[in-house]
């Protein structure tokens, strides 16, 4: 092939994305996903937020080697929240599509990474140090956000420092699952975000014949509508690709936050909860209630075990409380509270978060089982109420997501991550987690998605 016919050739795959995808790759985009590609031809930076099962991995996959092989030098950077999408889901799509392809793409595929040349090359990674995005610096780079509503700020913001070059584009794309963040504001009116929106009801599939056999079907469709509702949050999220009121995987979503109670006339059990503070800005929390309202909650900061055991002892004399009615976290710093407590005979119950559930079918661990049972008593159907005045739980309590383990078992985000949402732990709302261990609750309901 001469140099003329080449340099044609590349710029017809540059142009025509869809003519790359037919007779490089060997496949055929459907109409949304051609959209896409489309978008991304044309624009700088493509939202796309999608309902479940509309192909959004094999479009992100097929507009990666786009890219990589119609633009010259060329770096593309895929990254998703956890290890396992990026691993198993984008960069399998990846190397399936460069495996597969009717013309030979060339380059060295590796785990995560298409190598053509040392400044060509795709690369997949997971991570929430923003400063590994740094060093990709090229005069074409795409950035491909996978399931984009779960990738950190930091991550989206440093990605943005990767487009100094002639040709720079983002990608983001992923279900709609949550209100809030820097996807939901991508689909706001004067974000210069060029936008693309796929439902369910949108696949070649519905209404007809299937098609396209991995797309999302008619049959799919009818047993989510008997299962969710067509007005709960996840059909919303999950098949129109609308965003909720609440992020769907919310442990406490923010209406139940607003709930007026009741409150009789015996408060019930009192139960005293104390996470103690471990580093930084964190602090110790001390928070007693009934089964119906919170009657004290104070936070400390930089105070000693013997300060927060001498605490703990007043607020059991101050409230009439027995040992058995005080839950103290015993992991790190905290088991030096539990064990100056016992030396003075309070025998109160040290909870280890990280433990085995007394449900552990249903419960990742015994922190995600205490959390399951205060959402169960902040529902509509509990007895719980939250203080307007309490904003900094009410926050904490906001930010808490939970989701399913490989075997079904519920887990609650982990402390790294509302972190990052939090810039913080969140002390104020494990205080009063702790105080559910111990109690036997019905198990949960299960969403399967």
């Amino acid at each position: 092939m001469n140099a003329t016919i080449a340099r044609n050739l590349m710029e017809r795959l540059k142009c025509d994305p869809a003519f790359f995808c037919k007779n490089v790759l060997g496949v055929e985009p459907w109409e949304k996903q051609l959209e896409v590609l489309r978008k991304l031809r044309d624009g700088d930076r493509v939202a796309v937020r999608s309902g479940h099962g509309t192909g959004k991995s094999f479009i992100a996959a097929a507009a990666a080697l786009w890219f990589l092989y119609s633009h010259h030098p060329a770096k593309v950077i895929t990254t998703a929240p956890t290890w396992n999408q990026v691993r198993h889901i984008l960069w399998n799509e990846i190397k399936r599509l460069h495996a597969f392809a009717v013309v030979q793409l060339g380059g060295t595929s590796l785990e995560e990474r298409i190598k053509i040349s040392p400044d060509s090359f795709a690369i997949g990674f997971s991570t929430d140090e923003a400063e590994r995005f740094q060093g990709f610096h090229a005069e074409h780079v795409l950035v491909i956000l996978d399931e984009a509503p779960g990738v950190r700020e930091e991550i989206w913001h440093a990605a943005e420092t990767l487009l100094t070059g002639r040709v720079g584009k983002i990608l983001a794309i992923g279900n709609p699952t949550r209100p809030a963040g820097l996807f939901y504001e991508a689909f706001r009116d004067g974000s210069g975000w060029d936008r693309v929106h796929i439902s369910c009801l949108d696949s070649p599939n519905v209404g007809g014949d299937v098609k396209f056999p991995r797309l999302v079907t008619e049959r799919w469709l009818d047993s989510r509508r008997r299962e969710w509702g067509e007005d709960s949050p996840l059909w919303q999220a999950r098949v129109l690709g609308e965003f909720p009121e609440d992020d769907i995987n919310l442990l406490v979503p923010r209406k139940w936050l607003e709930l007026k109670k009741a409150k009789p006339e015996q408060r019930g059990q009192l139960r005293l909860g104390v996470d103690v503070a471990r580093q930084g800005n964190d602090s110790t929390v001390f928070l007693v209630h009934a089964e119906t309202e919170i009657l004290h909650l104070e936070a400390r900061h930089g105070w000693s075990t013997m300060e927060t055991a001498g605490r703990v002892i007043a607020l059991m004399k101050q409230f009439n409380l027995d040992a058995n009615e005080v839950f103290v976290d015993d992991t790190g710093l905290g088991a030096g509270v539990t064990d100056r407590l016992r030396e003075q005979g309070y025998y109160v119950r040290a909870v280890l978060a990280a433990s085995r559930a007394e449900d552990a079918e249903h419960f990742s661990n015994l922190r995600a089982e205490c959390y399951w049972r205060l959402r169960q008593s902040l529902s509509p159907d509990g007895s719980l109420s939250i203080p307007e005045n309490e904003t900094e739980l009410r926050r904490e309590l906001g930010a808490l997501t939970f989701s399913y383990s490989s075997s079904g078992a519920i887990k609650i985000v982990d402390k790294v991550e509302l972190r990052g949402r939090l810039s913080g732990s969140p002390d104020h709302a494990d205080a009063l987690a702790l105080t559910f261990a111990g109690i036997n609750n019905a198990a949960p309901e299960v969403m399967i998605i």
